[in-house]
């Protein structure tokens, strides 16, 4: 059926976990995907923050356990390290990306005696911290390789989230127009 996941373990998620992948990365229908709801992709095209929210989509990605938290260490070196394949930058850029969102898609803890953690925010908080009234559409898997490309890809991206998190059913077309 449409949406199903094919030859993959159960997962409670609809969304795999992030797996490294086999031969080349490509953008496909297996490829690993994040989850993202349009209405949050088009507050981020909107209030021009979409390097710092493609950061936030990748961690959400990595916290396959669902635990709302990544210790920086690790964050660094999945986004940061060459040989990681979710690398999207250097640690410079990191450190300037992360400080660009904090309060708005992450809280930074600094513990002392042990590595620091991204505390991350929810979709409903980073909606409201957008000036997004309402998550509306249905949330559209991106392949986690259109966010690590260049920043231009990731904005046509986030922005497709919107005709693609649009429900078929119940289209009102107007005058002239056709399904097809």
């Amino acid at each position: 059926g449409e949406g199903e996941i094919v030859d993959a373990p159960f997962s409670p998620s609809p969304f795999p976990p992030f797996s490294a992948p086999e031969g080349p990365e490509r953008a496909t229908r297996h490829a690993p995907r994040v989850k993202v709801y349009p209405a949050i992709a088009l507050g981020m095209l909107r209030r021009e923050q979409v390097a710092a929210g493609r950061v936030w989509l990748l961690l959400r990605h990595l916290d396959g356990a669902g635990r709302g938290w990544l210790e920086l260490d690790a964050a660094r070196a999945a986004l940061c390290d060459r040989a990681s394949p979710l690398r999207l930058c250097g640690r410079r850029r990191l450190r300037q990306l992360l400080a660009e969102g904090e309060d708005l898609f992450w809280q930074r803890e600094i513990r002392t005696g042990a590595p620091d953690r991204l505390w991350l925010r929810g979709p409903a908080r980073v909606a409201a911290a957008l000036g997004v009234p309402r998550l509306v559409g249905r949330p559209v898997g991106i392949p986690v390789a259109a966010l690590r490309g260049g920043i231009g890809d990731a904005r046509a991206h986030l922005y497709a989230t919107f005709h693609s998190g649009r429900a078929r059913e119940g289209l009102d077309f107007g005058a002239g127009e056709q399904r097809s």
